[in-house]
């Protein structure tokens, strides 16, 4: 679906701040989470020993220096993505956790090697346009969606801030047609259903954090806090609050995510008191849910209400 002309720039500048958010916005070639070769606002470059030949191209031709970004591409192709190989072509870096690559090694034809500076490939500006060529991609999944929930009387599309959540969520893959009916609950557990399938594991924290914000996009809810968890808050389809949101673990083993899920309820008991229940949600196999989270404000409450008896 084509967004409206007279909204365009404004979605796009949008979409690609909150994209940003998550998932960066670098000069220079970096490792994901996941150890591939990537630019830019996520612009995967290299997985499973395979180039992305179209985000290469898009990438190439925007670049400040195509032909020396040709050069970066053989150097990860002949390295087949690997780091330890990567360091043998590459001045390596940090930054934001993740591996860069800042220079590119190469013979001067005297038996030399020459140094050339790679980190400055793509500009921000240029990044943000890589990702405008090649959003119809991510926007044909997400009008996949749209024409699902639609009806054979009418067309169903959604409100601007929904787009960009959705967006967001196809620009790390398309989750399974089974959740895509959640989109049209205000459970918010239903909700987080589609945005956190196919997420988590191999110590990819930044999932977790990207799913909630996402969740609070698209529902217009803002963030909240409820002792260490953040996320949001709403109602199931028997008005009982519901929270869902994250929470850091703080150090954990390498390769373990240092995040988890939190998801629970919160139902009033006859006598006014309140309790807590775990909210029955599918997660991915790989994200880790909290098992032991105690919801603090609910304890509060109903020592307030028993000491006022």
């Amino acid at each position: 679906m084509k967004m409206p002309t007279q909204k365009t720039e404004k979605y796009f500048s949008e979409l690609a701040n909150f994209l940003e958010k998550s998932e960066g916005n670098r000069p220079m070639v970096y490792l994901d989470k996941n150890g591939n070769p990537t630019i830019g606002i996520g612009t995967l470059l290299y997985q499973n020993k395979v180039v992305q030949e179209k985000s290469v191209a898009l990438v190439a031709k925007e670049s400040s220096d195509p032909e020396l970004f040709k050069k970066v591409m053989a150097a990860i192709v002949k390295a087949k993505g690997d780091e330890t190989e990567l360091e043998k072509s590459f001045v390596m870096g940090t930054e934001g956790g993740n591996r860069t690559l800042l220079k590119l090694k190469q013979e001067d034809g005297r038996g030399g090697i020459v140094e050339t500076d790679v980190s400055k490939l793509l500009s921000k500006s240029a990044a943000s346009r890589v990702m405008e060529i090649a959003s119809p991609d991510y926007e044909a999944n997400v009008r996949k969606i749209e024409k699902f929930l639609s009806s054979s009387e009418k067309e169903f599309s959604f409100p601007h801030k929904q787009r960009i959540a959705v967006f967001s969520r196809v620009y790390n893959g398309l989750p399974e047609k089974k959740f895509w009916n959640g989109l049209e609950s205000e459970d918010p557990a239903r909700i987080a259903e589609f945005f956190s399938d196919g997420r988590g594991g191999k110590g990819n924290t930044g999932h977790y954090k990207r799913t909630i914000e996402e969740i609070a996009m698209f529902s217009g809810k803002p963030l909240v806090k409820r002792d260490d968890a953040t996320g949001i808050l709403g109602k199931d389809a028997q008005e009982n609050q519901v929270f869902v949101g994250f929470r850091s673990l703080g150090k954990v083993p390498a390769g373990q995510d240092a995040a988890e899920m939190v998801a629970f309820s919160i139902k009033e008991n006859s006598d006014g008191t309140r309790i807590q229940e775990q909210v029955k949600i599918d997660l991915p196999k790989r994200m880790r849910r909290a098992t032991d989270f105690v919801d603090q404000q609910t304890v509060d409450y109903n020592e307030v209400l028993e000491s006022q008896r």
